[in-house]
């Protein structure tokens, strides 16, 4: 039976641990959803040395909303996940319009060394 690998990130709310009042971690599934949700949420040129890690997607949310659009929005998000987040296999991604101003997108993905798909949700949202 292969070692089952643990991922272990920050949380980047810089929330404190009640008992050893250093910086709280987030563990495994939590971890890479996090991870995730970063890098969706990364415009191009955000990190420093690394302007190529991103999704543009808030230029996106300015757009018409039509199947090209929410099309381009999938497959960015799928782009970056698939290049820079190894810990994830098997990405789906739908994406809904929930108002004039706002997309629901629903991120479906298996985390490496587990049996359970897991799914969570983002809004993504135009600055009003």
């Amino acid at each position: 039976m292969p070692k089952y690998k643990r991922y272990i990130d920050l949380d980047m709310n810089f929330t404190r641990h009640p008992i050893s009042n250093d910086v709280a971690r987030k563990y495994d599934t939590a971890a890479v959803i996090k991870s995730v949700r970063q890098l969706v949420l990364t415009n191009f040129y955000d990190r420093p040395f690394h302007p190529e890690i991103g999704t543009n997607i808030r230029a996106m949310l300015f757009e018409n909303d039509s199947l090209f659009t929410r099309g381009v929005i999938r497959d960015a998000i799928i782009n970056v996940v698939s290049t820079y987040e190894p810990r994830v296999t098997n990405i789906e991604v739908i994406v809904e319009p929930s108002d004039e101003l706002t997309y629901q997108v629903t991120i479906f993905l298996q985390v490496a060394g587990s049996i359970e798909p897991v799914s969570f949700e983002l809004t993504l949202e135009r600055a009003r």
